[in-house]
């Protein structure tokens, strides 16, 4: 084979390569769904008042997928204070109008509490942009603690806790 059928084979298998990926990124692009939406959340009771929270929620997932990964932003608030959570969890899929959906992951919050959480959502799709959910989770936190010694002075240990958090919210699906 001379060399000028080979460059002359090898730019068509460049052209038909470069079609081929652009087909892809259209595919995949096309193949996608995000929701976007606001969350509003209560947890526990602590020192005679219950901890909400509220916050934008995310989803991304790839359609026709059992699974999706979700992240926000939560602002909980209590009388004593106020912190900042950032969930990160991946939730499987059963369903299509009504969606069963056990999730996993963990979160960082802004006190440098930090853990995992499991629990189960329920999405109920309205036409098809809007998502209406409540969910039910179980968290468990770890944080530093001081434990004092006899002779004065303290150590630092890692002390854990655990809430249940019940939520409800509305998503909108932009993709």
């Amino acid at each position: 084979m001379h060399s000028h059928d080979r460059s002359h084979k090898f730019e068509i298998e460049l052209k038909y390569g470069i079609i081929i990926v652009f087909l892809l990124i259209g595919r995949i692009t096309t193949a996608q769904e995000l929701n976007v939406g606001l969350e509003f959340t209560g947890g526990p009771k602590t020192n005679d008042s219950r901890i909400f929270s509220l916050g934008p929620t995310i989803e991304y997932r790839l359609k026709e997928s059992i699974i999706s990964i979700n992240s926000g932003i939560l602002f909980l608030v209590n009388k004593n204070e106020a912190l900042v959570t950032f969930p990160v969890f991946i939730k499987f899929i059963i369903g299509k109008k009504f969606r069963v959906c056990p999730n996993a992951g963990g979160f960082v919050r802004s006190n440098k509490n930090y853990g995992w959480s499991s629990g189960l959502e329920l999405d109920y799709r309205i036409k098809s942009q809007f998502i209406l959910f409540v969910k039910g989770e179980y968290n468990q936190d770890y944080y530093k603690d001081e434990i004092p010694l006899h002779n004065g002075g303290s150590n630092e240990t890692i002390s854990t806790g655990s809430t249940v958090w019940l939520g409800l919210g509305i998503k909108i699906n932009v993709l």
